[in-house]
């Protein structure tokens, strides 16, 4: 959950945009849909980066000059069990590849509605500020913000506050196309141009 500190932190963005004169309204995600964005990302990225790798390896199309071992050392291993999951899926569960394609419409689709109402949607980064990746905490798993990935909004994440270990960050997302809009708040409500 965010912390009382982070709130805090988050308030102060939302009040130097109020400042400038704009209009702020809460809106929220229903949470089963911010659970099912991790796992969605997490097949599709997984599936589609198989898929890419499958391109360029050559094994699959022909070229034995080099063997499955020496290629695998070329990974490490958060890259290898990513792709043993999406061979997984690939292989034995393509229902749930479609399934997560599916849901990626519909989350797309229900984002793009709040934009098509608001110009800009300001968010806490993480509910847990922010942390390092790593093997046991693939970035993808709690991070609502993939939706910007899965239909091409324009985003940008920026420091709130630094707590030293437990720095809060806040995101910015807009319409696709917006992108200099994006740049533009961020630099309003940090106050300087080094966005």
């Amino acid at each position: 959950a965010v912390t009382d500190e982070m709130r805090k932190d988050f308030d102060v963005v939302l009040n130097k945009f109020k400042e400038a004169g704009n209009e702020v309204e809460a809106i929220s995600l229903d949470p089963e849909i911010y659970v099912a964005l991790g796992d969605t990302y997490s097949i599709i990225a997984n599936v589609e980066g198989l898929q890419a790798n499958f391109a360029i390896d050559g094994i699959n199309f022909g070229n034995k000059e080099n063997t499955y071992d020496e290629l695998r050392g070329l990974y490490g291993p958060n890259v290898q069990s990513r792709f043993l999951l999406a061979a997984h899926y690939l292989y034995n569960d393509k229902n749930k590849i479609i399934d997560a394609y599916k849901f990626r419409r519909y989350a797309v689709d229900l984002y793009q509605s709040y934009l098509d109402k608001y110009d800009f949607i300001i968010s806490i980064n993480s509910e847990s500020g922010v942390k390092e990746i790593n093997d046991s905490n693939p970035y993808y798993t709690t991070n609502h913000l993939v939706i910007h990935n899965f239909g091409g909004f324009p985003s940008i994440t920026f420091p709130m506050i630094d707590h030293g270990d437990k720095a809060s960050a806040v995101n910015i997302c807009s319409w696709r196309g917006n992108d200099f809009g994006v740049i533009e708040l961020a630099k309003l409500i940090r106050g300087d141009d080094n966005v």
